[in-house]
Order: C-alpha cells, then sequence, then structure tokens
C-alpha cells in the first residue's frame, strides 16, 4: 500500500528479524534513496479514499471502514497521524526502528497499513479470486466445447497463443458496422480536436493539452504531416486481431519499416477472442508519424529523433 511498507511486510520471528538486520538495512539504503514520504503520505490518503468513496461495501475491508467512520471520511487527517508516528518514512528512522530493543513481531502485526494490507488480500481472495477461478473454470470448459463444434462444423480455430512471441499479417482497412455506418481507414489530428468539442466537460480522457492545439493551430506538424493534404495522421485501422496483452506491439510494413503501434480493437472486435469476424474486427494502431511528431515537436525531444533511422518512403 505505501512504498515503504513494500520489502518489510513479511512477517517472522523477533531472532529472524534480528539476523536478517543488516540485509534490511541495505535493502533500506537502497529504497529510501529515491523515497519521497509527502507523495507517500498523500498517495496513501487518496487512494483510501478514493476506495472507499467508490467501491462498493461489499469488498471493503473491515478496518477500511472502521478507519472512515473515524476520520469521518477524511484519510488526509489518517495519512498524516500514521505518518507522524511511522518509523518507516525515512532510512534513519526504520534504522533506529530496526536497532531498538523492544523491537517485535507484534509491533509489525500492530502497524495499521500492515493490518490493512492483510485485509486487503483477504477480500481480494475471498470475494474476487475465488469467484473468478470458478468462472474461468466453467469458460474454460466450454471453450473446448466451442471449439470442438467449430472443428465439426470444418471452422478450425488456431491455439491459443496467448503470452507467447508470435507474428501476425494483415491490410489496412476501413470498415462498415452497420448499415449506413462507414468508418475510413484513418484519423487525422483534426478529429482529435474534433473529439474534444463533442464531449467537452464529459470526459476528461478527450481533453487536449494546450500545447498541442497551438500545433494544430499553426499546422506546425514538421516532416510528419501527409504532403498530399498537409494533414497530420494519427492513427490507421488493420483487420489484424487484437487481444489482451498486443497493445504496443510493432506494426511493420512490407519493407521492414516500423509504420506504427497497436494499441486497441475496435468495439466489434470484443467478440474476437472467441470467434474471429474478419468483415468487421479491426485493430487500431498509432501511426509512427504521429509518435515522432508528439516526440519532436511536443515533447522538444528532437535530440530522440536524431538517434533514429527515418525513411522517407
Amino acid at each position: 500500500m505505501v512504498q515503504e511498507h513494500h520489502y518489510l511486510k513479511h512477517l517472522v520471528p523477533e531472532r529472524v528479524l534480528r539476523m536478517r538486520k543488516n540485509n534490511f538495512l541495505k535493502a533500506a539504503e537502497s529504497f529510501y534513496k529515491d523515497y519521497n514520504p509527502t507523495i507517500d503520505e498523500n498517495t496513501l490518503a487518496a487512494v483510501l479514499s478514493l476506495y472507499a468513496n467508490d467501491v462498493s461495501e461489499e469488498f471493503q475491508p473491515e478496518l477500511l471502514i472502521s478507519l472512515n467512520n473515524k476520520y469521518k471520511g477524511d484519510f488526509k487527517k489518517f495519512a498524516s497521524s500514521y505518518f507522524k508516528k511511522s518509523p518507516f518514512k525515512s532510512y534513519d528512522l526504520f534504522k533506529t526502528w530496526l536497532n531498538s530493543d523492544k523491537l517485535s513481531v507484534k509491533m509489525i502485526e500492530k502497524d495499521l497499513v500492515y493490518q490493512l494490507k492483510n485485509e486487503f488480500l483477504d477480500v481480494y481472495r475471498a470475494k474476487v479470486m475465488t469467484p473468478n477461478s470458478t468462472f474461468d473454470s466453467d469458460y474454460k470448459k466450454g471453450m473446448r466445447l466451442f471449439v470442438d463444434g467449430l472443428q465439426k462444423m470444418g471452422m478450425n480455430k488456431a491455439s491459443d497463443a496467448n503470452s507467447t512471441m508470435r507474428f501476425t499479417y494483415g491490410n489496412v482497412l476501413p470498415y462498415d458496422p452497420a448499415d449506413a455506418v462507414h468508418y475510413d481507414f484513418y484519423t487525422t489530428l483534426e478529429g482529435v480536436m474534433q473529439k474534444e468539442v463533442i464531449t467537452e466537460n464529459k470526459n476528461h480522457e478527450f481533453y487536449v493539452p494546450q500545447k498541442l492545439k497551438d500545433l494544430y493551430y499553426a499546422k506546425d506538424f514538421g516532416p510528419y504531416a501527409r504532403k498530399e493534404d498537409g494533414k497530420l495522421p494519427v492513427g490507421f485501422l488493420s483487420n489484424n486481431d487484437i487481444t489482451g496483452g498486443n497493445s504496443g506491439s510493432p506494426v511493420i510494413n512490407s519493407h521492414g519499416e516500423l509504420i506504427g503501434t497497436a494499441f486497441d480493437g475496435n468495439w466489434e472486435a470484443m467478440s474476437g477472442d472467441i470467434y474471429f469476424e474478419p468483415n468487421i474486427q479491426r485493430t487500431i494502431s498509432v501511426d509512427i508519424r504521429y509518435s515522432l511528431f508528439i516526440i519532436d515537436k511536443y515533447a522538444g525531444a528532437k535530440h530522440l529523433i536524431d538517434e533514429m533511422n527515418i525513411s522517407n518512403r
């Protein structure tokens, strides 16, 4: 939960704690080098508040509910109180605590964040992992029957290649998901601007940074705009398959050049893990020209561009 607990939450007897003291100190020295207690305190307060307010009480640990009531929802107050007493907020405090004659397992067991961590895990195992494993078992049984049926119909289904290295090929294509509905095979920065206008004050995902707007209105796209119309490409569609874990996969053309990065699928592609429908299922990829534009013009990191071999094809 909080950063400083992450390496010291293996409950062991006191004598083992003392035997491992040097190992703990060595690990702590490396850990606290980049540790910021203020960030950690604010993160603890924000995460607990978010969980208490946005997650059903059914999935909340009893200790979290108790703390919520005790502090009247003010988890900043709880975090502040906790960090004032915590021996884990600096290397010096931790070292003093570890060398203390009063060091014991009970001291760790009484730590509220340690207790919270354990209760969160208990709730997760009981309310999420166990029901999910039951679902997975039923799903896998159903999938075996489904694949068997497809094979008997002469519709061979490729083996599940998840978590393996593989290549696939396809074409850049538009698609028509319904009658009189057509999606072209590419989008441009102009569409990004339109998206924000449509969803203004409704969807934070599509707020466009002012610097990106300035570059758009100035048409300051560098060498990355299309020569035929001056527009900056952003994304494109292909009839490749995509599933969880494929995000970030490179898209390479027939000349072995990187032209984009896969990151999503269209809405109609969500059934792809069960059955691939080539007429409507598409992989959405970011155009490499947009990636280069963001690195160069938006982020001002042209030194990275200078290290690349960029094709002018």
